[in-house]
């Protein structure tokens, strides 16, 4: 959870763009070969490191710009540093450009971050006057309590931003069913709610599959799916499951803190998507997954823990 001073540095440089018209969200492009070979010696923040190649320093995969540093570049190396998003170095070394690996690491560079060297996919850096992924994530969930407080009326699960991506609450009819459905139960004081959305984004929410929530009330828990059928939204009844495993799963692996993400084998654009809201108590999680990164990696902690989700799902009529 992001602290107090975190959000009014948010809120600080959401003014100055409104005042100044200084753009500081949205990450640069840094996988273009032609600009790449500019950036060294430049300072650059991490955006997010889920792009980090923690051990190929140990392949003989790429071209180093010595074995001391080849020895330095890796966390064999880095002892208790493990670099962080929102951590700032400096580019040394940009690797040479492949065009088999997927695009966000097409190009990958080499970063010092004091004395450690960390080699990083081109798609997870941005510029250091540009917020990281939790900070846009942040920056976007106020602009949206903003633009969307009418709608929401203080229900996250009408709330429009998730992981710096945007999936519009109340965008379509099915939408609206669900979210509504899912905050009249927090509303009459359920506190484990799972709300599952299936769409293919096209820059944005597509209009879902279907919609699923689950809930547990009194130590019994349910299931309401609505489903988009040839354009006319059907929804069952609520049938009783079990949600033990999906919930335990969740809190043994910790899942809320990880920061990791599934790593497909290939990137497809507007891809199935898969966007889980998860009320629990007090806390509050949101997590998108592509069908690409769902079937690409099916052993990470997040892949297991929505096919658990899924499979419920394809249980009800």
């Amino acid at each position: 959870m992001r602290s107090t001073n975190t959000i009014l540095a948010i809120l600080l440089l959401f003014l100055s763009q409104n005042l100044f018209s200084q753009r500081i969200w949205g990450k640069e492009d840094f996988c273009f070969k032609r600009n790449s070979e500019n950036l060294i010696g430049q300072q650059v923040k991490i955006w997010s490191n889920g792009g980090i190649y923690t051990t190929i320093n140990t392949s003989k995969s790429l071209k180093w710009p010595s074995e001391e540093i080849k020895e330095k570049s890796g966390e064999n190396s880095w002892g208790d540093f493990y670099p962080q998003t929102g951590d700032t170095g400096t580019v040394v070394h940009v690797f040479e450009y492949d065009k088999g690996r997927v695009a966000s690491a097409k190009i990958i560079y080499l970063i010092k971050i004091g004395i450690n060297y960390v080699p990083i996919g081109c798609g997870y850096l941005t510029t250091i006057d540009k917020l990281d992924k939790y900070e846009e994530a942040e920056y976007w969930r106020i602009q949206d309590s903003i633009k969307n407080a009418e709608y929401a009326q203080g229900c996250k699960f009408k709330t429009s931003y998730v992981n710096g991506s945007y999936f519009n609450a109340g965008a379509h009819e099915i939408d609206k069913l669900a979210e509504s459905f899912a905050c009249e139960l927090s509303q009459n004081g359920v506190d484990t709610i799972l709300l599952i959305k299936s769409f293919y984004n096209n820059h944005g929410l597509g209009n879902s599959k279907f919609e699923g929530i689950s809930w547990t009330e009194k130590g019994e828990s349910y299931l309401k799916v609505f489903r988009n059928m040839e354009n006319e939204i059907s929804e069952n009844e609520s049938i009783k499951i079990d949600l033990t495993e999906i919930q335990s799963y969740f809190e043994q692996n910790q899942i809320e803190s990880d920061t990791t993400y599934p790593q497909p084998t290939m990137w497809i654009s507007h891809d199935l998507t898969f966007y889980v809201q998860f009320k629990q108590g007090s806390k509050y999680y949101t997590e998108s997954l592509t069908n690409s990164e769902l079937t690409g990696d099916t052993k990470h902690i997040k892949s297991v823990w929505v096919s658990m989700i899924l499979k419920e799902i394809n249980k009800s009529p």
